[in-house]
């Protein structure tokens, strides 16, 4: 796994915390969708969260939302593959590392949300980005990630460095 993925879980959260503020977006394709209920956790197979409500033009869909830490994740993870993951009507990403459509296994497929670029859409269009607003909360998630992410990154140079010095050198430097 790469250093910069922001860690499933984190997605989670900050995917919660997104429904508590902001349940309107725009998907990778152009199109605008509303959230009008995320559904709840799923502690079994398919979707992470079950019987969300998804609003995409005049179309109302019920089913899962499926969530990740980049758009690779849904083929990585074999869910294309897997009819379990059928009833998913939605797909949330942290970052998009991957084009094309998110295929479910029957061949339909589902809208993409990636956040990162949702959160550059907002603040073009003049909304507050999370960390501008007070909750407090959702700030701590962010610098959470963030935090965990620099901290991958250390050790990777930690790693690297001993490869090329003595320990004692790599950890006086």
């Amino acid at each position: 796994m790469s250093s910069n993925i922001v860690p499933e879980i984190e997605v989670v959260r900050y995917w919660q915390r997104k429904m508590e503020s902001q349940r309107e977006m725009v998907a990778v394709d152009g199109r605008p969708l509303e959230v009008l209920y995320p559904g709840r956790l799923n502690d079994g197979r398919g979707g992470d969260f079950k019987d969300a409500v998804i609003l995409s033009g005049q179309d109302v869909k019920l089913g899962d939302i499926e969530i990740h830490s980049c758009t690779s994740g849904w083929q990585a993870h074999g869910h294309h593959l897997d009819a379990h993951y059928n009833q998913v009507v939605l797909h949330v990403a942290w970052q998009q590392d991957s084009s094309g459509p998110i295929l479910l296994e029957d061949g339909r497929s589902v809208p993409n949300i990636v956040l990162d670029r949702d959160m550059a859409v907002m603040e073009k269009s003049g909304k507050k980005l999370p960390c501008q607003r007070s909750q407090t909360a959702e700030l701590g998630i962010i610098l959470e990630s963030l935090g965990q992410i620099r901290l991958a990154q250390k050790v990777e140079r930690f790693r690297s460095d001993l490869q090329k010095s003595e320990a004692e050198q790599v950890f006086y430097a």
